[in-house]
C-alpha cells in the first residue's frame, strides 16, 4: 500500500489516525482489558453481543 500511495507507513498511519475520534490507535492493552472482562465471570450475563473496541471508528448505519 505504501508503494501505491507513494509514501511511507508512518505517514499513512498518521493520516488514518485523524479519522479516529481520539486521534490515535488503541494500545493493545486497551483491547486486552475488554477481552479479559468478556472472558471473566463479571461478564457471565452478557450473551450475543458484538463489542467494538475501536473508539467509534466503525460507523454504523445512519
Amino acid at each position: 500500500m505504501t508503494a501505491e500511495r507513494g509514501t511511507d507507513r508512518s505517514t499513512i498511519l498518521a493520516e488514518f489516525s485523524h479519522e479516529i475520534p481520539l486521534g490515535r490507535f488503541a494500545d493493545p492493552g486497551e483491547v486486552a482489558i475488554m477481552i479479559a472482562w468478556l472472558a471473566s465471570p463479571l461478564a457471565s450475563y452478557v450473551t450475543g453481543q458484538a463489542v467494538n473496541v475501536d473508539d467509534g471508528i466503525a460507523r454504523g448505519l445512519p
